[in-house]
């Protein structure tokens, strides 16, 4: 288990200062790193605590609030499929939960800027870069590319996630993580299993990987960010032994500030919950 368990978080909370904030991920993980590093300078006001996936934030969230009596504990979960309606209503006045989905898909779509790796070649090749990486422009289309390779999985992931929702079938569909998938092959396996399971055809599929296609705004909210990430680790070419994928992340943490949207949801957090006046005083 590498992660603390309730009663060691509780400790934690009850000892500290501010508002804790229950995140997704391990400790000594990549989520818990990049939040602290980001907001550091808020490090008085909130703390965050990995629970290693969203279903184990929500459990800590509602449990450490009983305990301590207070609303003292939030999460933050990644958007996965969320809608926009969804994530509208967390900032409503009437939202009773306390945990917060971000606008992206996972953490790992806000770790690729192109800016952002454009410096990390940089470091490792100085001014001898290498193809794809030798400007933000060329940084851009590399990124691109590999969001586009996964646009076949993500639309059969979206499917898949609706299909369940809808249906709640007692057969889930496992999600693809593969690139280059054959879009028939992926339609034929979705016809397939609802048939078996006495559902309608899934005529959506074409429609929405069309919709992706189409609409590049649309990649960090319905392609999973871990599966570009990784892709572009493995893809990323360095003059000697491949560093590992922390070390990217470190490059990448400290060469940017945190995303504009994150601020935003960290900061409504601590006014919400601590009040306007601590989030000034830290600001002067």
């Amino acid at each position: 288990m590498n992660y603390l368990s309730l009663d060691q978080l509780l400790l934690k909370i009850r000892s500290g200062n501010g508002l804790g904030v229950i995140i997704e991920g391990v400790t000594d993980g990549d989520d818990e790193w990049v939040y602290s590093q980001w907001f550091g300078h808020l490090a008085h006001l909130i703390t965050f605590y990995p629970q290693d996936g969203y279903s184990r934030v929500y459990d800590a969230v509602a449990k450490l609030n009983y305990s301590t009596k207070k609303q003292l504990v939030v999460g933050i979960i990644d958007r996965d499929f969320a809608t926009d309606l969804e994530l509208k209503a967390q900032f409503e006045p009437g939202y009773c939960d306390h945990v917060y989905r971000t606008k992206r898909y996972t953490l790992e779509n806000y770790l690729l800027d192109p800016e952002a790796w454009f410096h990390i070649a940089k470091l490792f090749w100085r001014n001898n870069l290498p193809e794809g990486f030798r400007s933000v422009e060329e940084c851009t289309e590399t990124i691109n590319k590999i969001y586009e390779a996964f646009l076949p999985a993500a639309a059969y992931n979206w499917m898949a996630h609706d299909i369940s929702r809808q249906y709640k079938p007692k057969k889930h569909l496992e999600y693809k993580t593969m690139p280059n998938l054959d879009p028939e092959a992926l339609y034929l396996n979705l016809l397939i299993y609802c048939r078996n399971e006495d559902l309608p055809d899934p005529e959506e599929f074409p429609i929405r990987l069309d919709i992706l296609k189409n609409n590049r705004q649309m990649w960090d909210q319905k392609v999973n960010g871990k599966m570009v990430f990784d892709y572009l680790l493995e893809s990323f070419p360095v003059p000697r032994q491949k560093p590992n994928r922390h070390l990217f992340v470190n490059y990448y943490v400290s060469s940017t500030e945190a995303p504009e949207e994150l601020v935003r949801l960290v900061e409504f957090l601590i006014k919400k919950y601590l009040g306007e006046e601590l989030l000034t005083k830290s600001a002067v």
